[in-house]
């Protein structure tokens, strides 16, 4: 990992990339999606898609989704996603964790469109946890959950800081060109907020073609932490240091009660 404008990334994300995409011009009907690490990002991947492709079920069969929409902050080895997008036709969807302040420009002229998903906190935490377990190599990390909290509260996690991600977001929640669901409401009503998110695209469906993009998502993205797993890891404790800081950047939003 390594610092940039005080946030951790990856190696697969250098600094080069990130200061393109910091002037990287946006057309007209280009949209993003956004969400903060293990916050959703493949059921708002796969929402999204199959609105800006006319409901292909099958289609979103045959390729992950990781190949149907690209992150654009990273770059692999015969992939730049630079000059990926510079290549496909407009309109163009891609994904990012990137917070808001990589997207001021074309945001504030209302050049792209961002779907951003959100997602309570700590069920984030928590399934980023496991993403830390699970490829120790990867990140670096052979701590127990205690290690990985003091990282989060030091503000070091890859990715960043998730009250600096969120609030980034959430200054532009007012927006036409911004829309900002929540991770938990989708699963528990997909038809009304995929039908919301049609809306925001400016497509039109039927309530048929709806309910099937509802039972696709429904069937195929559960690969994220249970809702309220946090409270088999938090102690009292991490509760109260927790909802401390949650009071403190988020207070004033409708975004989630933490207690």
């Amino acid at each position: 990992m390594y610092e940039y404008k005080g946030t951790f990334y990856h190696h697969f994300s250098p600094p080069s990339l990130l200061k393109e995409i910091e002037t990287l011009e946006f057309h007209s009907g280009d949209t993003l999606c956004a969400s903060y690490p293990k916050s959703g990002t493949t059921l708002l991947s796969e929402i999204m898609w199959l609105i800006h492709n006319d409901v292909n079920v099958e289609g979103a069969r045959q390729r992950t989704h990781g190949t149907r929409i690209r992150f654009l902050e990273h770059v692999f080895p015969g992939f730049n996603p630079i000059e990926y997008f510079a290549s496909k036709p407009h309109p163009r969807l891609f994904k990012t964790h990137l917070s808001s302040t990589f997207f001021k420009k074309a945001i504030e002229n209302s050049t792209i469109k961002v779907a951003v998903m959100v997602r309570e906190p700590r069920d984030v935490l928590v399934s980023l946890y496991r993403l830390y377990k699970a490829d120790p190599g990867y990140f670096r990390f052979t701590g127990n959950w205690d290690d990985f909290f003091g990282i989060f509260e030091a503000r070091q996690l890859l990715g960043g800081d998730w009250f600096q991600n969120t609030l980034s977001w959430l200054q532009y929640e007012d927006r036409d060109n911004i829309l900002i669901v929540q991770y938990e409401k989708v699963l528990g009503d997909s038809f009304t907020y995929i039908k919301q998110m049609t809306t925001f695209c400016n497509k039109r469906f039927t309530d048929d073609q709806i309910r099937l993009m509802a039972d696709n998502v429904n069937d195929e993205v559960r690969d994220e932490t249970a809702t309220g797993e946090w409270k088999k890891f938090f102690s009292n404790d991490q509760e109260r240091r927790f909802k401390q800081l949650y009071d403190k950047h988020i207070n004033g939003t409708e975004l989630y009660c933490i207690e």
